[in-house]
């Protein structure tokens, strides 16, 4: 299973040994896009292929797909899933996609105008041991390799928020490989892939940090890139 994402990027970032500084900024104007509305509208990801901007909806547990030359949204919900927080293409299926569903991974199928999306299978279950968690932000490196994390869940008991992880798909054994823990927030998972850099924002820690990617996907040698004040 070979996974797609593209990034739809406003503002380009680019990094330098000491210090962040905006490439040029073009002229835009912000749209709101046409209903059905979200209640928390989460992970944006373009489509080239099918020409649509595809993003969730995490408290209502939906899915949607903006396609700009209708002018038109069209939402599908996921039946039995807590919540959805975010969505990620399948390279050379384009009816189908992976979202995080809770703690769990899932792979749902979706025509893309039906009102409902059909569950094919549960990918990844983290289990009972992390049933306060459930998964947030996800993206997809270039050469496919799926990379996702979690935050504490919502009315979950538990004395401290930072008791999410960072984690990154290995698709031959079909597990999870923790690469961080100790997360609050888990957001913000970009590249840089002439550098072969990764960036990671946890929301809770205020901060930009960079990584180098080993071959197999493995991060290490963490850089606080920014700080943000309280």
């Amino acid at each position: 299973m070979s996974l797609k994402q593209n990034l739809y990027i406003v503002l380009l970032l680019v990094t330098t040994a000491s210090h962040v500084v905006l490439s040029t900024v073009y002229p835009y104007c912000v749209e709101m896009l046409p209903s059905p509305l979200t209640t928390v509208g989460e992970g944006p990801v373009w489509d080239v292929d099918r020409q649509s901007l595809y993003y969730v909806d995490i408290i209502e547990s939906a899915i949607l797909r903006y396609d700009p030359a209708e002018n038109r949204t069209y939402r599908a919900t996921v039946d039995g899933a807590p919540s959805v927080t975010m969505i990620i293409m399948i390279q050379g299926n384009p009816d189908h996609f992976i979202l995080g569903t809770g703690n769990k991974l899932s792979l749902v199928q979706w025509d893309g105008f039906s009102e409902k999306a059909s569950l094919v299978r549960i990918v990844v279950d983290l289990g009972e041991s992390e049933s306060h968690v459930r998964f947030n932000d996800g993206k997809v490196d270039s050469q496919g390799r799926l990379y996702a994390g979690t935050m504490l869940r919502e009315g979950a008991n538990s004395s401290t928020p930072m008791v999410g992880k960072l984690y990154r798909f290995d698709e031959r054994s079909g597990q999870l490989v923790v690469q961080l823990s100790g997360v609050g927030i888990s957001n913000g998972i970009t590249w840089n892939e002439k550098l072969r850099k990764f960036y990671y924002v946890d929301s809770l820690a205020l901060n930009i940090k960079e990584y180098d990617i080993a071959a197999n996907g493995d991060l290490y040698n963490e850089q606080i890139l920014l700080n943000f004040p309280n």
